[in-house]
């Protein structure tokens, strides 16, 4: 192994690891989203929003008739 990929897993080993809790998860989000642009937030509504469709039909339905109505 090279000393780049060994100095790569001494560092991953010796990296404090967070706790996974609430708080910590809203922090996050909330760092994430703020360092997106409008293009990055409209993805990755759209993305979201494909994917509980796919996942949840009754979701699909209720805002099919919400937004779109009788059409098809």
């Amino acid at each position: 192994m090279s000393g780049n990929i060994l100095y790569m897993m001494w560092s991953k080993t010796q990296m404090s690891k967070v706790e996974n809790n609430e708080d910590n998860r809203e922090k996050l989000a909330e760092e994430v989203v703020d360092s997106w642009d409008m293009d990055c937030l409209l993805e990755y509504a759209r993305t979201s929003l494909v994917v509980q469709y796919r996942d949840e039909d009754e979701d699909f339905q209720r805002d099919w008739q919400d937004m779109m109505g009788d059409d098809e």
